[in-house]
């Protein structure tokens, strides 16, 4: 009886630490499916909130290109409610390095152009003169002025949103580089002008286009002009120079009064002159004297246009 009851209480047992094993099993086995789940739903939410990032960003840049294209739309219509510009391909071939060119419709024409901007101070105040005398002009712009000018970005929309021509000097104006030997390296010379454009598109967006360049130093100064006439022509471009100016591209300031000499100069009695300066904060005399300029070419008949 007591073998038996021995025996019994062992089997008893044995059930017992069997079953208290299966339920240590379960918990530890739900603990482990409770993990995994927690785990999953981590995951789950952290998918959920990136992709959430990706579309926010997606809309912001789709929002930017909106704007962008916007402020494009602006200045094409700007253009194409004004008659102010005209045609490069027409008036660049006549004129073109014909100092005393003269007009048979009796009309005087000034193109006010302003060369190695955009600068930080400057630019603006030139902008500001035109602006306030309904005047369009040429911004031969540089692109490694553009580069080291925080405020390029937004000079350059403010000049293309008021219908001014933004036209192309190039990149470097590094004459070793586009002259050696003082002789055109037609090559070099595009590159610079390509990768000047290369930044205005970035921008102002890559519909941008100008068919306008002018060669820093100017295009007669160099020899080899020849073959670059032959590559422009190819690419369908127009070297724009002048024949008149105010003189500030000589590196040192004269006084106002000196630049407005020397514009009253070289205008004589042209009727149609296509007027160098500049709009660097280094040739302030410039900005300071505008406004004498476009008085005074006012009260000698000339009206004021754009290239394009």
């Amino acid at each position: 009886m007591m073998a038996m009851k021995k025996g019994t209480f062992k089997i008893i047992l044995i059930i017992l630490i069997i079953f208290l094993i299966v339920d240590i099993g379960l918990i530890i086995k739900i603990g482990g499916f409770n993990d995994i789940e927690d785990k999953i739903t981590n995951i789950n939410s952290s998918l959920s909130n990136k992709d959430k990032q990706h579309k926010d960003l997606n809309n912001n840049k789709a929002k930017d290109n909106e704007e962008k294209a916007k402020e494009e739309i602006k200045g094409e219509k700007d253009r194409n409610l004004n008659n102010y510009i005209d045609d490069a391909s027409k008036v660049l071939p006549e004129t073109l390095y014909q100092w005393n060119f003269y007009r048979e419709d009796s009309k005087k024409i000034a193109y006010l152009t302003f060369d190695d901007g955009p600068s930080k101070e400057s630019t603006s105040k030139i902008l500001d003169i035109l602006a306030a005398n309904n005047i369009k002009a040429t911004f031969f712009v540089l692109g490694s002025s553009i580069q080291k000018n925080e405020k390029a970005e937004q000079l350059l929309k403010r000049m293309y949103n008021e219908g001014h021509t933004i036209a192309n000097h190039g990149y470097s104006h590094n004459y070793n580089i586009l002259y050696p030997n003082g002789t055109i390296d037609v090559q070099a010379v595009i590159n610079d002008m390509n990768k000047n454009i290369n930044l205005l598109k970035d921008i102002l967006g890559e519909s941008f286009y100008t068919r306008i360049i002018r060669l820093p130093g100017g295009y007669s100064s160099w020899k080899g002009r020849k073959e670059l006439d032959k590559k422009l022509k190819e690419l369908g471009l127009y070297q724009m120079d002048w024949n008149a100016l105010n003189g500030d591209a000589d590196g040192k300031s004269y006084g106002k009064e000196q630049l407005m000499n020397n514009l009253i100069n070289t205008v004589g009695d042209k009727d149609t002159i296509f007027v160098l300066m500049h709009d660097t904060d280094e040739k302030k005399d410039t900005a300071e004297g505008l406004q004498e300029y476009i008085n005074f070419l006012v009260s000698k008949g000339f009206e004021f246009r754009t290239l394009k």
